[in-house]
């Protein structure tokens, strides 16, 4: 092949590429006011699957479609009930991860899927704050945005944190895909493989999530705008967007506020407890400091009890009590030890007689016996 063929054939196939998948800097502005779908999940209906077993619980409860998977292998596609057949339109929806959701856990919503379930493109958001798009090709897929290291995944600091529901549009004319995030324009790509398709939301392993509602616009065949009044809801879908980002924000405001308030509360408890300690320990001060008040009342009784005896003591009439005490008690001893010996020295002197009270008792033999039992 000549280098001229050669440029001419990998030009070919740069076209081809491009037209098949490009990622343009192109938004549509188109207005489309005529509504096809009109869901906000107030009941139950045959458009959206009902589940409740071992893999998968889905449910319609509050005005919200429910989503809870449990197998944590494989994703699981709920596929709506109806059949779109509109070559242009725009989608309004919300995907809201669970606040308890890991960064593993993902949503997302199905579009342009083929009759066969092997074509289709997939819109997802993950617990990363991320985002990607995947076409459904075969048996697999290919990557629309980001790159195949990442698998895809694109940071985006539009998605909100878990258990805020983020607004996703899409707007679909001519090949070309416009994506906005929380009313944020986010990414947009070409591809010309599908005309019309299905919708339908995409659950991750182990994930659960909530979709608060999902509206589908057109306009009439030959892409004039519907000028029916009753048709017309791109205000309502607008106001839509902004009440539910508005009431995200004060979801969010009133999540803060209660947590300050629990903080505020928990830090109340701990300075009352302290408080508490505080008073119990300034009880057991003032008892003890009673009773030393009790003991020192004592010991001034005792202290002025001792200096009444004190006062006696220093008497200048009475002199050392304790003193003259002592010399008249050692005299008294002496006058009965002179008295003794006196005693003694009369006895000696004088015979005593017999049977004299100071005479022993001739002892018998004792009478003592046993009685009779």
């Amino acid at each position: 092949m000549h280098y001229r063929e050669m440029k001419y054939f990998y030009m070919s196939l740069i076209i081809l590429f491009l037209n098949s998948v490009s990622t343009i800097a192109q938004t549509i502005t188109l207005d489309f006011k005529k509504a096809l779908v009109k869901e906000n999940f107030d009941s139950s209906t045959s458009a959206w699957t009902i589940a409740a077993n071992n893999e998968n619980f889905f449910i319609v409860q509050d005005g919200e479609y429910i989503l809870n998977r449990k197998n944590s292998v494989a994703p699981f596609a709920i596929v709506c009930g109806f059949e779109n057949t509109a070559l242009q339109y725009k989608l309004i929806t919300s995907l809201k991860l669970d606040k308890a959701s890991t960064e593993l856990n993902s949503m997302g919503l199905l579009f342009q899927l083929q009759p066969d379930k092997k074509g289709g493109f997939l819109f997802e958001v993950n617990g990363q704050k991320q985002f990607r798009i995947r076409e459904i090709s075969g048996n697999g897929y290919k990557f629309i945005s980001g790159d195949l290291k990442g698998e895809g995944w694109v940071r985006s600091n539009f998605i909100h944190q878990n258990g805020i529901a983020n607004l996703i549009e899409l707007r679909f004319m001519e090949g070309v895909y416009d994506f906005y995030i929380n009313t944020n324009f986010a990414f947009t790509c070409k591809n010309i493989s599908y005309k019309s398709g299905n919708f339908g939301f995409v659950i991750g392993p182990s994930s659960k999530a909530k979709i608060d509602f999902f509206y589908l616009l057109t306009n009439d065949s030959n892409g004039n705008v519907s000028a029916k009044p009753e048709d017309d809801i791109s205000i309502l879908a607008e106001s839509i967007i902004n009440l539910k980002t508005l009431l995200n924000n004060v979801s969010l405001e009133n999540e803060l506020l209660i947590n300050t308030i629990e903080a505020m509360k928990q830090e109340a408890k701990h300075f009352n407890q302290e408080k508490q300690q505080l008073t119990t320990a300034a009880e057991q001060h003032q008892l003890a400091y009673n009773k030393l008040l009790l003991v020192n009342d004592s010991l001034i009784r005792v202290n002025n009890d001792l200096n009444k005896y004190k006062a006696i003591f220093d008497s200048n009439n009475t002199g050392d009590i304790v003193i003259n005490l002592s010399k008249a008690l050692k005299a008294e001893k002496q006058k009965t030890i002179k008295l003794q010996e006196q005693l003694d020295l009369i006895q000696k002197q004088q015979p005593v007689p017999a049977n004299t009270p100071f005479e022993q008792p001739k002892t018998k033999p004792s009478d003592n016996f046993n009685l009779p039992k």
